[in-house]
């Protein structure tokens, strides 16, 4: 998958720009912002279309189609049978078809398609910063993989979930994040979790 491919390449390249001047990004939306702004660049080419005016047709100007990117950010990750309320911190549309409302299952939906379309790759961010406690910040970490796994597990389309760690101090922690690592497994293949420090990079599974 082309798509994923080039992904992961800019995490990787993320990564190491983190670990070059990590105290550039103080806020997770800086980190959000900045891999949003390549993958945007890396995938310009790559729309999907989506069936317009099934609620508001006046808005389209009668157009029966439109044309969006599909690097998306804070896209809401609900799908019927979900129930996991919240947003992808970047989401990756597919972009090998052209959707209509009869392709999207979910009960109840009240407004156009573009907010409920499949994600095939998913990104959750986190940042631990100076003053939060280590096991705060494993726990919002396993809280991304389980997100990401339970989104695998229930939606049709092949989905690939990574969840970022970056961690912005130099507090000596290695040990705690291998012990950690240790001790979780990953339930689904297409789901990996990173955890980047100023001096190392550690992969899950």
């Amino acid at each position: 998958m082309k798509n994923l491919i080039k992904t992961d390449i800019i995490i990787e390249e993320m990564s190491r720009e983190f670990q070059r001047s990590p105290f550039d990004f103080l806020y997770e939306s800086d980190i959000q912002g900045l891999l949003y702004s390549r993958l945007r660049e890396e995938l310009k080419d790559d729309v999907t279309g989506m069936e317009a005016g099934t609620y508001y047709p006046d808005h389209f100007e009668k157009r029966e189609q439109v044309k969006t990117s599909i690097v998306k950010t804070e896209y809401p990750s609900a799908v019927k049978g979900l129930g996991l309320p919240g947003r992808f911190d970047i989401a990756v549309l597919n972009d090998e078809k052209s959707y209509r409302r009869v392709d999207i299952n979910i009960e109840g939906l009240a407004n156009e398609i573009f907010w409920n379309l499949p994600v095939t790759i998913g990104l959750e961010i986190k940042l631990f910063r100076p003053g939060d406690k280590i096991s705060y910040m494993f726990n919002r970490f396993r809280a991304d993989i389980e997100k990401l796994e339970s989104y695998s597990k229930k939606v049709e389309s092949p989905f690939f979930g990574r969840a970022l760690l970056f961690v912005l101090s130099y507090m000596k922690c290695e040990e705690q994040i291998k012990n950690w690592i240790s001790a979780h497994t990953l339930s689904y293949k297409r789901i990996t979790g990173r955890i980047v420090t100023p001096d190392q990079i550690f992969t899950m599974p």
